[in-house]
């Protein structure tokens, strides 16, 4: 698969994840990641790189 095939299945797959939440619950989130005095992150692989990213 070329690089650009990649990028297309990786957006592909946010559309689809981001299709699956609730705006209600997404607000309660960020309002208690806002609220919270310390957050704990985790992740492997893309899920990690996403992690560190979203602790910087």
């Amino acid at each position: 698969m070329q690089t650009t095939g990649y990028f297309t299945e990786i957006i592909n797959e946010l559309h689809r994840t981001a299709g699956l939440l609730i705006n209600e619950e997404a607000e309660k989130l960020v309002d208690a990641i806002l609220q919270a005095k310390k957050i704990f992150v985790a992740g492997a692989g893309r899920s990690e790189l996403m992690s560190k990213a979203f602790a910087m």
